[in-house]
């Protein structure tokens, strides 16, 4: 993947931006104009003529002529040509560390039998530098024909002498070789659940600085392309070299984005004040909180006991009061809980509900992540807590049919209920989850929460679905305001990040069903383009005049949403 950050913004003699590969920052403001500009501001869509930009910051979102006023005869002149321009995307839940590794290893996404599988990894195992095991990711069971893992004896066929590890689409399941059960001292039995997976992404061996530069380079280049300027990281630990990668990260440094990572709970001791940071960004990394599973996946539909060491309730609200009152962690203090079902979901909540008792009204902003399956009771209990909930929309479309007729007529009203929780007037997110999620595009995630569409064709609780203007809204400022940097992004509003998406295509504007064939034609962080596609050079967006309102005969109109307080952390 071709990387473009370091390439900035030159004017020529018309005045119009072309890009050049100049080293240094230019100190005049860049006026965006020439397409819908979407602040996100408010309750409902508001527009601007013109974007000032100064110094990595919004310097004026109004008017064209105010904006030409402002800044005086030698600025930068972007001409939208009729594309989009909304605060830089934010992904709430992904792996961004976890990709720096997987997107080495084989693309084994959309494999649909056993012998193509194996194939791919013989093509890819050709490339793995000595001292590696050969690994793919990407299958999903319900896509294969044999609907069941590899055998050891199928992955044999790839290695009989160096190790072999898959891991399906949920990075929760896989399967391994011999040579690895072996290594492993595993009996032969069953392919690896959960834990034994989390196991062997702690024994990989460790890879050389240029493999982990080379990882580092491709999940920014994918994350860029698909608009975000903000990154996360939620279960740092998960592999065994983690730590290693972001020190290297945040050494040479190779971010041109931010990245606020959470680490898994038992890694607590592991990580010293500097780890832990000020709740400041350190060469683009910051250390935000602490991230708990309650669950598994949804092929289980995570059903775990509240029994397991370490995440009982009791344990949960240990934590909560740990991290309020652990003076280690003057910062990094939010709680992230994987809770897929809604056993885990009320684990969770009995948790915050006990702490808040002993605590009295705090802005904790505690993460519910997946929500998959939330009963009406407990999404009350979301709103009266003050319970983020981060939604895995995009899983609606492929997994949509095998999970509604998993959880049967009296549950499947439950399924991801997004429009209930938006109608609460809560904030809330929605993410991709990469690389366990089924796409890098949060246009996916808007289009599945606004349609609700599944593989069948059939709209799953169409009561569930949500406006556009509310999913972008879960993608830019409730993002934002999910990870305490509501006061810097999330919108257009002057003093904030220049942090900036360009689109093809107004999402409030296009046929609902047409949302997911919507590009990125720029990504843009604090000022500078770090991405950009080479369609926005040979094609021009149809310019449209902005409109104040969704078409209410597209998508049903949610209840009007509140804005987020700033309060004290």
């Amino acid at each position: 993947m071709r990387m473009f950050w370091r390439r900035v913004a030159v004017v020529v003699s018309s005045g119009v931006m072309v890009l050049g590969n100049a080293a240094v920052a230019d100190p005049r403001m860049t006026l965006y104009s020439g397409g819908d500009i979407l602040t996100m501001e408010g309750s409902e869509p508001r527009y601007v003529e013109a974007l000032l930009e100064h110094a990595g910051r919004i310097a004026y979102a109004g008017t064209q002529r105010q904006a030409r006023a402002m800044a005086g005869g030698d600025v930068r002149v972007v001409d939208l040509a009729g594309a989009t321009l909304l605060p830089g995307l934010i992904d709430a839940h992904g792996h961004f560390i976890v990709a720096s590794h997987t997107l080495l290893n084989a693309d084994l996404s959309g494999v649909r039998t056993i012998p193509e599988l194996i194939a791919r990894l013989k093509v890819h195992a050709a490339s793995v530098p000595p001292g590696e095991w050969i690994e793919g990711m990407g299958y999903r069971l319900e896509q294969l024909e044999e609907r069941r893992h590899p055998t050891t004896s199928e992955l044999d066929q790839v290695s009989e002498v160096r190790p072999v590890f898959i891991q399906d689409g949920s990075g929760h399941q896989g399967a391994i070789n011999r040579v690895l059960q072996r290594q492993m001292g595993w009996q032969a039995d069953a392919p690896p659940g959960e834990a034994r997976v989390f196991a062997l992404m702690q024994a990989r061996p460790p890879r050389s600085p240029q493999r982990i530069r080379e990882g580092v380079q491709r999940a920014v280049a994918l994350w860029t392309q698909h608009g975000q300027t903000t990154a996360s990281e939620l279960g740092l630990g998960l592999g065994g070299q983690d730590l290693a990668v972001v020190k290297h990260i945040q050494a040479e440094p190779l971010l041109p984005i931010d990245l606020a990572i959470y680490a898994k709970h038992d890694w607590w001791e592991r990580l010293g004040p500097q780890q832990r940071g000020n709740g400041r960004y350190d060469n683009r990394v910051r250390w935000s909180g602490v991230k708990v599973w309650l669950d598994g996946n949804t092929s289980e539909l995570a059903r775990r006991s509240a029994s397991d060491p370490g995440q009982g309730v009791e344990d949960l609200v240990q934590l909560l009061q740990r991290l309020r009152s652990d003076s280690s962690w003057p910062a990094a203090r939010q709680l992230a809980a994987h809770a897929v079902g809604d056993q885990a979901a009320d684990q969770l909540l009995q948790a915050v509900n006990q702490f808040l008792a002993t605590q009295g009204p705090l802005d904790h902003r505690t993460v519910l992540h997946h929500g998959v399956v939330l009963r009406p009771d407990q999404i009350e209990q979301v709103k009266r807590l003050g319970v983020v909930v981060s939604f895995t929309a995009a899983g609606l479309y492929p997994m949509g049919d095998a999970l509604t007729r998993a959880l049967g007529p009296e549950r499947q009203g439950w399924l991801g209920p997004i429009g209930s929780v938006q109608r609460t007037g809560r904030p809330f997110t929605l993410h991709h989850d990469l690389p366990a999620g089924v796409s890098p595009s949060l246009m996916d995630a808007l289009w599945s929460a606004v349609t609700r569409t599944s593989r069948s064709g059939a709209v799953l609780q169409p009561q569930e679905r949500i406006t556009p203007y509310a999913g972008l809204q879960a993608l830019t400022r409730y993002a934002a305001y999910q990870l305490f940097e509501e006061q810097q992004k999330g919108t257009l509003a002057v003093g904030k990040l220049a942090d900036l998406v360009v689109l093809d295509a107004n999402p409030l504007k296009v046929d609902p069903m047409a949302i997911r064939q919507i590009k990125v034609l720029a990504t843009i962080k604090e000022g500078k383009e770090i991405y950009r596609s080479p369609q926005w050079n040979r094609s021009v967006a149809r310019a449209r005049q902005p409109v104040a309102h969704q078409d209410e005969t597209a998508v049903p109109k949610a209840a009007a949403e509140q804005r987020p307080t700033q309060k004290r952390r």
